[in-house]
């Protein structure tokens, strides 16, 4: 290792945030061509980089850099972009799989509705998309002219529509010296001529990282015997169980989580207490009332003892890239939608109504799923569809109201309204069987839980969620300015116990069990 990176290397174990910056200008390139290698997308390779030097960066504030120092920063840095990258190209195939856009095995035929080759899909979609063509936009010297074209539209659509253009498609050689590098055939076949891959655009480091470094988050993962942690959310932590002979479980997760809180996309210090028990066990009594209208990921509650309470084992899915939001009532960023467009997510709605208005029937109106930091956006239909295929988008907005009704039928007999949720689906990653309700469900976190007794449309409602959290930091008390791009302030005792209080209060009232 450079006499550079070794005092680098050093720092960073001490969680010196500048260092993680220099590590992010050094070699952020490096990970970038690796990405791209390996994914033949702008967009993914960009969505590597990120996940990587946040997983960097988690580990420093984990304190298990030490374990890391014998390695070169630049290979500790591919290992485990090289592990994203494999992420990344499980969830790929798997919307393959669901679209027929792969070759059967057996007889290399192309599913009827996908018929015609590569060429003729990708001139459809140029077509589709208003995309010039490759001399009106030359994409790069030397390119061979399907490649060319469909790198275009790569580049100009962020990488959205090359996940529903089929497995064979045809992309351009990574730029540098030949060398073996094992791809899947459905994954990312070879084609076209070599390239030159654009200079990267001047990076600083992402925002998201910043995000997490502005607060002191002290429940971070444990080591616990018998799994190995692989990624941290905003709320919860992923471990992988560990066989008896030493290889990872791959169709099982541990899904632990923990006290912390996000709001307005950022993470609030300090944490509250008892929460992640709260979460995990409304949960699972919901997974029970919903158990007739959509499977769900549990296999069982037995868990280590360091987490018992607050983590389940679930199986293993290829999570849908879309948070599946339904809206029973009118109120937050529907609201604002609504008053400007009249619609939601693309759903008309009647004239009139208010803060706080009960909908005609649930809607559902979903968002991109962002990174940790940044912020989801509204979705149309369209976008939905080609996202996920049209018959597997109308399954989840199915699903997705219909939790949300039936949450609201159960809720409402123990005085809470639901105004909206948000739900996770996922697929098993064999290809088997429908969708899978995954994560939390109809939790504090989720969802808007309402009093029945005192819902009054025409203003904002009280509520038994974290919203007590975004009122108490959009309130002249805590002095932050959310435009102002800086962190928020901790959280006084007073705000940690009265929402520790009302996520029990929802707990205790909707199962009817002491908490």
């Amino acid at each position: 290792m450079a006499a550079d990176d070794r005092v680098l290397w050093s720092r960073l174990a001490g969680a010196d945030d500048a260092a993680l910056t220099e590590l992010y200008r050094r070699h952020c390139d490096a990970v970038y061509n690796f990405a791209f290698r390996r994914t033949a997308s702008w967009a993914a390779a960009e969505d590597v980089v990120q996940a990587t030097f946040t997983a960097v960066w988690r580990r420093a504030r984990a304190g298990t850099v030490d374990a890391l120092r014998s390695e070169t920063a630049r290979a500790v840095l591919l290992v485990m972009a090289g592990q994203e990258c494999a992420n990344a190209a499980r969830t790929a195939r798997r919307q393959r799989l669901l679209h027929g856009r792969i070759e059967a095995d057996s007889g290399g035929a192309v599913s009827p509705d996908h018929a015609g080759s590569t060429a003729e899909r990708v001139d459809d979609e140029l077509q589709m998309r208003g995309v010039p063509s490759p001399e009106a936009h030359p994409a790069g010297p030397a390119r061979g002219d399907r490649a060319g074209r469909l790198v275009a539209l790569l580049h100009r659509r962020g990488g959205r529509r090359a996940r529903c253009l089929g497995g064979d498609r045809e992309v351009p050689s990574p730029p540098g010296p030949s060398e073996p590098v094992h791809r899947d055939r459905d994954r990312c076949p070879q084609g076209g001529t070599v390239v030159n891959l654009p200079v990267p655009p001047e990076r600083t480091l992402p925002d998201q990282l910043g995000r997490w470094q502005a607060v002191r988050v002290t429940d971070l993962p444990i080591d616990l015997p018998g799994y190995e942690h692989i990624y941290s959310g905003k709320v919860r932590d992923l471990y992988a169980p560990v066989g008896d002979d030493g290889q990872v479980v791959e169709d099982q997760l541990l899904l632990v989580a923990s006290n912390r809180l996000s709001a307005y996309d950022w993470m609030m210090s300090p944490e509250i207490p008892d929460k992640g028990a709260v979460l995990t066990r409304l949960s699972l009594w919901w997974f029970d009332q919903l158990a007739d209208l959509v499977p769900n990921h549990v296999i069982s509650t037995e868990v280590p003892d360091a987490v018992a309470g607050r983590a389940v084992l679930v199986r293993r899915l290829d999570m849908l890239k879309v948070e599946a939001i339904a809206r029973a009532y009118l109120t937050g960023g529907g609201l604002e939608e609504y008053r400007e467009k009249g619609s939601v997510s693309g759903v008309v709605l009647p004239d009139g109504l208010v803060d706080g208005s009960r909908l005609p029937d649930p809607v559902f109106t979903p968002t991109t799923k962002a990174p940790v930091g940044e912020h989801d956006l509204p979705m149309a239909p369209d976008e939905v569809e080609a996202e996920l295929g049209a018959e597997v988008a109308a399954e989840v907005s199915r699903l997705t109201r219909a939790i949300l009704a039936r949450g609201n039928e159960i809720a409402a007999e123990r005085g809470i309204l639901i105004a909206d949720t948000k739900v996770e689906f996922g697929l098993s990653s064999d290809g088997t069987g429908g969708l899978v309700l995954a994560d939390e469900v109809l939790t504090p976190d989720s969802s808007r839980f309402w009093p029945a007794e005192r819902w009054e449309p025409g203003h904002p409602q009280p509520s038994y969620d974290k919203q007590f959290v975004r009122d108490w930091l959009t309130s002249p008390e805590s002095g932050w300015d959310r435009t102002a791009g800086g962190p928020p302030p901790e959280l006084p005792q007073h705000v940690v116990d009265q929402t520790r209080a009302k996520y029990v209060e929802a707990y205790e009232r909707l199962t009817g069990e002491t908490f």
